[in-house]
């Protein structure tokens, strides 16, 4: 639907004044439309056993992400940072991991409007923090429900990215944990049980990153 409708804004008027931010709203879309594809591919073959296993690093998986949703979001009003007790590393195929982590990063980004999106990486978990509107305790209960949107946001995903994310931890043992307050802000927290530790070699400023 906005595909179609900002084609048909682009044919009626070729000297549209925000023509720009029409063909960026279509790239968007695209990009959305894609990663939904992909991550439902991957869904259709989990139970082909057939994702490759790595050894993945979460500092640098989710650091990583993180980078990639503040570039694409575009929300210099936000406070963004990421902090970490240790290394934190865990078997897993990192594609999943990644779309776990840009699905949450996106999703605490697109409901904070003004405040702070914060990650910290402790011995057992990784948590995303936002100070963004928060959820009443009836969204709570229904927000891993596929379709399910707890805001009346029509530009804002299509209801899967939660359910998806909830799919995945169960499916590969990472117990997800929640906890919102309207108005106040959601924490997510993802435990890795089988993760690995390591203390830190790293410059602080490696620790430390996307401070804006």
């Amino acid at each position: 639907a906005v595909i179609k409708g900002n084609l048909e804004l682009l044919q009626k008027f070729p000297d549209l004044p925000k023509r720009d931010e029409v063909i960026e709203r279509l790239a968007r879309t695209v990009r959305d439309m894609e990663s939904l594809v992909q991550t439902l591919l991957i869904l259709a073959r989990e139970s082909e056993s057939k994702l490759a296993w790595s050894s993945v690093v979460l500092n640098d998986l989710v650091s990583e992400q993180f980078d990639q949703v503040r570039r694409a979001m575009n929300k210099p009003g936000i406070k963004t940072g990421m902090t970490a007790d240790c290394l934190l590393e865990t078997e897993a195929p990192e594609r999943v991991l990644g779309i776990i982590f840009h699905n949450l990063l996106r999703n605490a980004m697109a409901f904070t409007d003004d405040g702070e999106v914060r990650v910290h990486i402790d011995e057992h978990s990784v948590v995303i923090r936002d100070t963004g509107c928060g959820m009443s305790e009836a969204d709570l209960e229904r927000i891993f429900e596929p379709f399910y949107r707890a805001h009346d946001r029509s530009n804002e995903g299509y209801g899967l990215g939660l359910a998806i994310v909830s799919r995945l931890c169960r499916r590969f043992g990472w117990p997800l944990e929640v906890d919102s307050e309207l108005g106040a802000g959601t924490v997510f927290r993802i435990n890795f049980p089988k993760a690995s530790r390591q203390t830190f070699q790293r410059k602080a400023a490696d620790i430390e990153r996307g401070v804006t």
